[in-house]
């Protein structure tokens, strides 16, 4: 098998987890390419040889997943989710186990599940460009917007740095959308 891990080590508590997750998928004769991120990575440059490997894994947090994702899409390789963030929200969706030898066992027998994955974009009252992607998998929607709305309060508190940044505002501006969605408005 020919695999290409994609590891940001700033993602999460610094574990190592990601290496035992290695050792455990490598067998004898196997290929491994191990990259890893750094601040201003370019995703669509880290996965541009992607179809040269039967498995690709992404390792870090939901930022690094999305953003992994959403260059990956349209590919049809196979991808498995490292947890290695604070929140690891979309991972927790798929409801997959976070242990590295259960996840190198999935990925050797090829257990896949399919997600939808999507794109909003929007401009905000100062003409400034914003995006979320959005998955959605087996047991729920996740979704990342680009704009910063909860890593601020998120770093070093995990998932309930999402509850603090809703808190940090009980009162949000009601706004209004108008949505096109393949030419239907």
């Amino acid at each position: 098998m020919r695999t290409l891990i994609i590891h940001n080590p700033k993602s999460g508590f610094g574990s190592d987890a990601i290496f035992e997750f290695e050792r455990a998928l490598l067998h004898p004769g196997d290929s491994c390419t191990f990259l890893m991120t750094d601040e201003d990575f370019s995703a669509s440059e880290l996965v541009a040889n992607a179809r040269d490997y039967d498995l690709v894994v992404i390792s870090g947090g939901d930022g690094t997943v999305t953003s992994l994702l959403y260059a990956l899409r349209g590919t049809e390789i196979p991808i498995c989710i490292f947890p290695s963030g604070t929140a690891n929200l979309f991972f927790s969706n798929l409801g997959d186990a976070p242990e590295p030898a259960a996840l190198a066992r999935a990925c050797r027998s090829g257990e896949t599940a399919s997600v939808d994955l999507g794109e909003i974009s929007w401009l905000d009252e100062h003409g400034e460009h914003l995006n979320a992607v959005c998955a959605h998998g087996r047991y729920g929607l996740f979704d990342s917007a680009d704009h910063g709305s909860s890593h601020s309060q998120q770093d070093g508190h995990g998932r309930g740095g999402y509850f603090a940044a809703a808190i940090a505002n009980p009162r949000p501006d009601v706004i209004r959308f108008v949505i096109d969605v393949d030419g239907e408005r």
